[in-house]
């Protein structure tokens, strides 16, 4: 994927369902350095950015559904 896609597809800016999602992140980020890995284990898939397309298909597909899923950097 090309590098436009990261500035703006991954942006954490809200959600048309109401939930302020850069809320959750600055909670979740705060919770990490204060409890360690232990908040890692609530995603039920982890992934590279190199697998995200695959991950997309997977979903699309219905192969997989996870309800969170890390993606490390």
């Amino acid at each position: 994927m090309q590098p436009e896609f990261y500035i703006k597809e991954l942006k954490i800016v809200g959600s048309s369902d109401g939930y302020d999602y850069r809320k959750h992140s600055e909670w979740y980020l705060n919770s990490v350095k204060e409890t360690g890995s232990l908040l890692k284990k609530i995603f039920e898939s982890k992934i590279t950015k190199q697998k995200i397309c695959r991950c997309f298909e997977e979903l699309s597909e219905g192969r997989i559904n996870p309800l969170k899923i890390l993606i490390e950097y």
